[in-house]
């Protein structure tokens, strides 16, 4: 077969179209088990930006906080709502965990389907180590992370503040992930030299 007319998606062209993925696709691929855990994620960046807002100016703390508040739910609306929450109910009780809501879910399930088709070995080979940076750079231009990301600030805020504060949940997602793609690298190359000696 001749593959010299197939085109080749770049990595910006991958991410802008993973973020556009239909949310309900990604969650059957990705399977029960991972989407409570991207569920249980999903808190996990509400609270930890919640930590955050007291180091910041005072504009964008506020902002940060109608954002969290804006994020979550209880947990018998999450259930009503069909939520995987199975993870979080089996821990909230040994920590400050939250239960988010259905739209910021979607969001960062949109988010997560990026980095699960750019975060790979061979993109790390064309990029190095700059291959995380360049995703969240990527997302934080991209209009539709931009636009969707309104329905979780206040109506009258600028747009720089709304997208300081999504510079910051980008960022703190993007080096959740980059130190678990840096975990499993180290897992496969601790692997194969194992391997290598047995050998």
């Amino acid at each position: 077969m001749d593959y010299s007319s197939k085109q080749v998606k770049t990595i910006d062209e991958m991410i802008v179209s993973s973020f556009s993925s239909n949310t309900s696709s990604i969650g059957l691929e990705m399977g029960n088990r991972l989407v409570e855990t991207l569920y249980y994620i999903s808190g996990w960046t509400i609270v930890a930006l919640r930590k955050i807002a007291d180091r910041r100016k005072e504009e964008v703390a506020l902002c940060i906080r109608y954002f969290c508040n804006t994020c979550c739910t209880i947990g018998s609306v999450a259930k009503d709502s069909g939520l995987p929450t199975g993870k979080v109910d089996r821990l909230i009780a040994f920590g400050a965990l939250t239960f988010a809501n259905s739209d910021y879910f979607k969001f960062i399930t949109r988010m997560e389907n990026v980095f699960v088709h750019c975060l790979s070995y061979e993109n790390l080979s064309l990029y190095g180590s700059f291959l995380i940076e360049r995703i969240k750079n990527v997302l934080l231009n991209h209009d539709q992370v931009v636009s969707d990301f309104t329905m979780f600030v206040p109506d009258n805020v600028s747009d720089e503040i709304s997208l300081t504060v999504l510079s910051l949940l980008v960022t703190l997602y993007s080096r959740m992930r980059g130190k678990d793609f840096s975990i499993k690298l180290l897992r496969k190359h601790a692997s194969l030299t194992t391997s290598t000696r047995a050998n």
